[in-house]
């Protein structure tokens, strides 16, 4: 059977990807070499049509065409037929379409959006079955309700045997009116959030960049700590760097640390003062320290 003329039979519109598994059918009296050869040059077409896609309803049928070409091609043609998940990367499209979702909110400074925003992340998962966990961050990585601080929400979700972090409101942390450091030794004023402290390491830097172009990252170890130092910086007050003189900015946490305060198995109380965390609620004794990092 000639390429040209599977090529008319393949319907790109509607469920194309079962349309090129039954091409394949109609090839039954087709020597299986010959079979193969062909079927390959048909899945040069899906990958075509991949790079194309922008639709979640059509990345599912090509989920589809992936378990049925498990059972239809030699296992030395699976890497190259999976290339056609990673062009057509499922959890690109659904940070995608979360984006798409908060533009429509028009909320520029994304502040108060992070709960919909997870829950709509959370929904377009399913429909996938891909694993999704969602966490809520307050001041000391506790529940506390009387909290002046916001919450913030974000999703962890498992995507092809790697873990990835989705924050799609991020940048609500780097608006210049919430991150001067002068903020920091005024009673009941909230202390610069988290992405003034993002900014002044490179690592920090790097996936703090990579978040906000994105909306996701994959974790490593370097990526949670880095993440989460942010958050664990911004809760402390102007009282702690009264007290301890220490402008570096940095934490004495570990990835592991931080995830056994996602899991509420430690948090940042165990480790500070309970007065150097969440908003300050006494004057400084000095009230004329530089806050400049050094």
């Amino acid at each position: 059977m000639n390429i040209d003329i599977l090529k008319k039979k393949i319907n790109l519109e509607e469920e194309p990807f079962l349309s090129i598994c039954n091409c394949y059918y109609q090839l039954k009296n087709t020597c299986e070499e010959e079979k193969i050869k062909i079927m390959n040059k048909i899945y040069q077409l899906a990958k075509e049509r991949a790079l194309e896609i922008t639709d979640i309803e059509d990345l599912k049928n090509m989920s589809k065409l992936i378990l049925i070409c498990e059972q239809l091609l030699p296992n030395k043609y699976l890497i190259e037929i999976n290339e056609v998940v990673k062009q057509g990367n499922i959890l690109e499209q659904i940070v995608l379409k979360t984006q798409t979702y908060l533009n429509k909110d028009q909320k520029k400074d994304m502040q108060g959006t992070c709960l919909n925003s997870t829950l709509f992340t959370r929904k377009l998962c399913k429909k996938f079955n891909l694993p999704v966990y969602t966490f809520c961050l307050q001041p000391g990585f506790v529940n506390n309700p009387n909290s002046y601080f916001h919450r913030h929400y974000f999703n962890i979700i498992k995507y092809q045997d790697s873990y990835y972090l989705v924050d799609c409101t991020y940048k609500q942390f780097f608006l210049l009116k919430r991150c001067l450091l002068n903020r920091l030794g005024i009673p009941f004023l909230a202390s610069p959030q988290a992405g003034t402290f993002m900014l002044m390491n490179d690592k920090r830097e790097e996936v703090a960049k990579k978040i906000l172009s994105d909306g996701y990252i994959k974790i490593t170890s370097n990526v949670l700590k880095a993440y989460l130092d942010g958050f664990a910086i911004s809760y402390c007050n102007g009282l702690y760097y009264e007290e301890y003189q220490d402008f570096s900015y940095t934490t004495p946490y570990t990835d592991i640390d931080y995830e056994k305060f996602l899991n509420g198995l430690d948090n940042q109380y165990n480790h500070e003062t309970k007065k150097f965390l969440d908003y300050q609620r006494v004057p400084l004794n000095n009230p004329h320290i530089n806050f400049i990092k050094r």
